[in-house]
């Protein structure tokens, strides 16, 4: 069986990340479901659970090249207070 290139395992993640992105930004981390962020990606729900084991491990991982500014709100409960974009 062919071995998976790290190129690869860095682009699926990256997929998976922008799709959580544009979910967390059109509906709200609230509202939003890994479901939601699976449809978003185009890949399973095996994939996404491989290299973020929740919702929220996928909130506080994000593109850097995005420019993703944090709520206020998420701020206040992941115990990121200063505003930066660094998790």
């Amino acid at each position: 069986m062919p071995r998976v290139t790290v190129a690869h395992e860095q682009a699926v993640r990256q997929r998976i990340v922008e799709a959580a992105i544009r979910v967390f930004g059109e509906m709200d981390y609230q509202r939003a479901t890994v479901q939601d962020v699976v449809r978003a990606s185009g890949l399973s729900v095996g994939a996404v659970y491989t290299y973020f084991k929740s919702k929220e491990e996928l909130f506080l991982v994000r593109s850097p090249s995005c420019g993703f500014v944090w709520p206020s709100s998420a701020r206040s409960r992941t115990g990121s207070g200063s505003g930066s974009t660094s998790p």
